[in-house]
């Protein structure tokens, strides 16, 4: 799906769909270089992340990570779970430098 704001104030932007489509519940809006303010690990992910540690599952894929916290976060969380080897995937929302750079520091 794509818009062209048409006009926007403080609280509100009015938009004009080019390529429309149906926006589910529990799904996203991206905005073009804005930075999500929402956390990336939802308390609903952390159900289903404590659902994955009881089921002994073999990876987990984190989307929408917004910065290095996450992936610290999450790896505490799963050690202190004696999982230190469990395989950890993100999708980040930042530019490539940002991902070489995360993934080299917490490689």
């Amino acid at each position: 799906m794509s818009w062209v704001v048409k006009s926007k104030s403080d609280d509100s932007v009015k938009c004009e769909v080019v390529d429309g489509g149906e926006l589910k519940s529990r799904r996203h809006l991206n905005v073009r270089g804005k930075t999500p303010t929402l956390s990336s690990i939802t308390e609903k992910d952390w159900d289903d992340i404590k659902f994955g540690v009881d089921n002994k599952v073999e990876f987990y894929v984190v989307s929408f990570v917004n910065d290095a916290q996450v992936v610290h976060e999450l790896k505490n969380y799963l050690r202190s779970k004696y999982l230190k080897s469990l395989k950890i995937f993100f999708k980040c929302t930042y530019d490539y430098y940002f991902i070489i750079h995360m993934i080299s520091f917490y490689a």
